[in-house]
């Protein structure tokens, strides 16, 4: 698998008006637990022969107070070969925390907003005289995406639509699902569409079930391959 954005939490420090992964609309975010992302994480492995990169998100994922922890434990599985942390620079965890994440595979992602990012200067200091991997750099571009509307296009219509997003290869793991995409999984997430099967996969608990293990390898593996048929595309500006 290409990547897989591994969702921490729903709080973010920002609330970007356009943000794709639909932070604006989350009235009352949670964390998700340190136990559900450690058994997703779990079940991830089952399945999937490798992953080049997990991406540690939310929102603003040091907003878990675990992300920490929940990194280290990405870092420890021999099929994942990187895990990078992407944060905003409001937050700039305790020394502790950030000792931590010393380590070769994991890297930290400062996007910075001017002077909204606030902690991004102290957070890269620290990086830097613990020797953590990072980047730095300012948030170039904008795209209007973060909208949830019916379209009522076409399939066809929706194929194009997901071919030009720029988030097409963002495969999003939350609730124990796979999504195509992480607009797919907030959206869901948020309940502002049904529920469509075609969207995701469920992985949940399948580390338990031994005789379905290589049935649900081989969908996922068609389910990363296949032409989109997502019904949030239609939700999607």
């Amino acid at each position: 698998i290409r990547s897989i954005d591994l969702v921490l939490t729903e709080k973010c420090s920002l609330k970007c008006k356009d943000c794709a992964n639909l932070m604006q609309y989350y009235k009352n975010p949670v964390n998700i637990e340190k136990q559900e992302l450690t058994e997703d994480l779990e079940d991830l492995m089952t399945v999937a022969d490798e992953v080049n990169e997990i991406r540690i998100i939310g929102g603003e994922p040091m907003m878990n107070k675990d992300f920490h922890e929940i990194s280290l434990q990405a870092a420890s599985y021999n099929r994942i070969n990187k895990v990078v942390i992407y944060t905003n620079g409001t937050i700039c965890p305790p020394d502790e925390k950030l000792k931590l994440l010393r380590h070769q595979k994991i890297f930290v992602f400062i996007t910075t907003y001017g002077e909204l990012s606030r902690n991004a200067e102290k957070l890269r200091n620290k990086l830097e005289s613990f020797g953590i991997q990072f980047n730095y750099q300012p948030a170039y571009g904008w795209t209007e995406c973060g909208g949830i509307k019916t379209w009522d296009r076409n399939p066809e219509e929706n194929v194009k639509i997901f071919k030009n997003c720029c988030a097409k290869h963002f495969t999003t793991m939350t609730d124990g699902k796979i999504f195509r995409c992480p607009f797919s999984a907030n959206v869901e997430r948020l309940m502002a569409i049904p529920q469509a099967d075609s969207d995701f996969m469920s992985l949940r608990g399948i580390r338990n079930v031994p005789g379905k293990i290589k049935t649900v390898k081989k969908k996922l593996s068609w389910f990363l391959r296949q032409k989109p048929m997502l019904s949030a595309c239609d939700s999607c500006n």
